[in-house]
């Protein structure tokens, strides 16, 4: 039986709201709260193939009403004058297997403070699984609602589409359906059938650039300053960077690249869950995300770090 947002007091409309955040896509799952273990960073996995540095109590997740891995969204009323930094993206952003401050947001949010000299408040808004149909949808509520100062993006580029159903359900579709989920969870096996149908290196470029083009247009009429990274190898989305008004935002080698980096050093270069990067490739794609904001946006980023000179001499 397929998940209903009903259960935690949310209508389907809200997914597309300009208003209001609508929910992550696992929120039904994950009421708010505090869990040791989150999807494939499990317990049995743990025990299987043990972390040399991350054990049972050393990862949390800590979810909010929507089901992120974030504080309870502002109202109207916020008055917050601190920077404002919105991460969207897939697990790698999530930061899955990764304690809270070791996750791709923590690190660039930690980064941008030491540069700007001022305080930044960061919105965790990834959610494994997900591509660029995620991102797109979520930068229609983003923008408006948290209103962000800077955006940081990564994403799976190929072989995932997104599906929402009559009941409000989001699901992320793949390009390679499991055959147990025909019995498991047979509307999550049917879409992702729907996706090794339509999945192709043709259909998986015009998806993504397509999206792609709505994320300059969304950010740039925002005058956002913002950069993304690929969860993939940067070099499979070469081909597309003229296509791009400008490829520096896309920042190399993506994440893959940097997960095989670091794979000789797992305490450091892998997460918990022995699949996704670690603390050290995450340090490092922060580094290359802030420091690209400040060599695309000088003067926004200029801007920023006079906002909080002026409030301090007034």
């Amino acid at each position: 039986m397929p998940y209903s947002f009903a259960r935690i007091g949310i209508e389907p409309s809200r997914l597309f709201s300009r208003d209001q955040m609508p929910p992550a896509p696992h929120a039904e799952r994950y009421a708010a709260g505090t869990y040791t273990w989150h999807f494939f960073d499990s317990a049995r996995a743990n025990r299987a193939r043990p972390h040399p540095r991350l054990g049972a109590t050393d990862v949390e997740y800590r979810f909010n009403r929507l089901g992120y891995r974030a504080p309870e969204f502002p109202d109207a009323a916020d008055t917050d004058d601190r920077v404002s930094l919105v991460c969207i993206g897939s697990s790698g952003l999530f930061g899955a297997g990764l304690p809270e401050s070791e996750t791709l947001p923590a690190q660039a949010a930690s980064l941008l403070e030491t540069r700007l000299g001022r305080s930044v408040r960061y919105w965790n808004l990834g959610s494994g699984g997900t591509g660029a149909d995620y991102v797109t949808r979520m930068l229609f509520s983003a923008i408006p609602v948290l209103a962000p100062d800077l955006l940081l993006i990564t994403t799976f580029p190929f072989n995932r589409r997104e599906f929402i159903n009559e009941q409000g359900h989001i699901f992320s579709g793949y390009g390679s359906p499991n055959w147990h989920q025909r019995f498991t969870n047979p509307e999550q096996w049917r879409l992702d059938t729907v996706c090794s149908n339509i999945s192709n290196a043709y259909t998986d470029s015009v998806n993504f650039m397509t999206n792609f083009k709505v994320w300059e247009h969304l950010c740039d009429s925002a005058k956002l300053p913002w950069v993304f990274t690929t969860e993939a190898y940067s070099q499979q989305l070469d081909e597309l960077l003229p296509l791009m008004t400008d490829p520096r935002r896309s920042i190399a080698p993506g994440i893959h690249a940097l997960i095989d980096h670091y794979r000789g050093t797992p305490a450091t270069g892998l997460a918990r869950d022995m699949l996704h990067a670690g603390s050290e490739p995450t340090a490092r794609l922060a580094a290359d995300m802030v420091n690209a904001l400040f060599q695309i946006y000088p003067q926004s980023m200029a801007a920023l770090r006079q906002t909080d000179q002026h409030n301090q001499s007034t």
